[in-house]
């Protein structure tokens, strides 16, 4: 093997290099130590999430809305209903309609007797 004389423009070259890398590696854990303080300064300004309590009440409030308005809504739908039958029934009954309802009624007599007599 060869080995190089002390006094080589190599050696102070491999100085300057081994001392830089000593430096960035000082500086790396310098860096790292910094980093880790700030990310733990950083997850402390984070704002803590909201009591689950309000998600509750929000919700429940939601729920009796909806409640309330298919309470409100639904009466006025069944009263128009009732409405229109009653006003096809005064339509029938104003326009002389009624032998057609006791013709139908005669019918129904008759078919009644029929089931009668055949059981």
């Amino acid at each position: 093997m060869k080995t190089e004389p002390d006094n080589t423009p190599c050696d102070g070259l491999t100085k300057k290099v081994t001392s830089t890398l000593d430096q960035s590696l000082n500086h790396t854990r310098n860096s790292q130590s910094r980093l880790a303080e700030m990310r733990t300064q950083a997850l402390a300004e984070i704002p803590k999430a909201p009591p689950q309590h309000k998600t509750v009440w929000l919700a429940a409030g939601s729920l009796a809305t909806i409640v309330i308005a298919a309470l409100l809504f639904t009466p006025a739908l069944l009263t128009q209903k009732d409405t229109s039958e009653l006003a096809e029934l005064e339509w029938l009954i104003d326009n002389n309609e009624l032998d057609i309802l006791e013709a139908d009624l005669e019918f129904y007599q008759w078919a009644e007797g029929e089931m009668e007599g055949a059981g």
